[in-house]
């Protein structure tokens, strides 16, 4: 019988219910079960089944402690389009919140992490091990050409904040390099089936990935694409760097409406 993730223990479940109060002295007992032995992360049970060790102070983290989940509108855009035969590709995969969530909740899907950044791959083959999932995990970033790019990382309050694109406005920590592939490379030079159904969410450098995907994005089997862009992007699509190819491929666009809390400029969109 499959073993199933070991669950939040009490310590976890009262340090959660006081986190989402945002009552004082949260971090003092963070910092007394430091002082025991225990872990500054705080284990999750999200609603969907899936559990994660999450850092309170991170961004995403910290609204998945509070909400139980981040991006429920994503998730729940996915679980449709997944199930028996069914191949998801999780571009800027992050900690795995996703991608080990649909495995959870989809256990025939196959599914492909695709993460650059090795303290979030790190967390990726954590959480699969914690939720008793095999995905693949592929640690690389897609874009428009193979090989080594500067990556910016950003490691403190928002992981998910690093790209291989700075923003002007945004803060980043320090740059590695990391290693590049094409999307429509992997499949036919390396086997890798082509997906059904992508979320692509990499921090500005989006139309890179789909000009590297070239003609997966025209064939049959792929019937959604979530992804992350500009409000009002129904209103021009042909204008918008992401929305154009996947109009010319032949998608419809349909705007997300965000569940939970956060302040963000951005919208999704299936």
């Amino acid at each position: 019988m499959k073993q199933t993730a070991v669950m939040p223990a009490l310590s976890d479940r009262f340090l959660t219910w006081w986190f989402r109060r945002g009552w004082r002295g949260f971090q003092s007992l963070l910092r007394l079960r430091r002082l025991i032995g225990g872990s500054d992360r705080l284990r999750l049970r999200t609603p969907f089944g899936s559990v994660f060790n999450l850092d309170p102070i991170a961004y995403i983290d910290g609204i998945a402690l509070r909400e139980g989940y981040y991006e429920t509108e994503v998730l729940e855009a996915l679980l449709p389009f997944l199930g028996p035969g069914a191949v998801f590709w999780d571009i800027g995969g992050n900690f795995g919140l996703h991608s080990i969530t649909a495995k959870v909740l989809r256990p025939e899907t196959q599914v492909f992490a695709f993460e650059p950044n090795p303290a979030m791959i790190a967390e990726i083959e954590a959480h699969a091990r914690l939720n008793n999932v095999e995905l693949t995990l592929i640690p690389c970033a897609l874009a428009e050409s193979a090989g080594p790019r500067t990556f910016h990382v950003n490691e403190r309050g928002n992981a998910g904040m690093s790209t291989l694109r700075a923003w002007s406005e945004g803060h980043y920590d320090r740059t590695i390099t990391v290693e590049c592939a094409r999307g429509d490379e992997l499949v036919a030079g390396r086997g890798m089936p082509p997906p059904t159904v992508i979320k692509l969410d990499v921090e500005g450098a989006e139309a890179d990935v789909l000009a590297g995907l070239g003609s997966l994005l025209s064939r049959p089997e792929l019937r959604a694409v979530v992804f992350e862009a500009s409000r009002n992007l129904e209103q021009a699509p042909e204008h918008d760097p992401i929305a154009s190819p996947l109009r010319a491929a032949g998608f419809r666009f349909v705007s997300l409406q965000r569940r939970e809390h956060s302040s963000h400029p951005l919208d999704n969109y299936l």
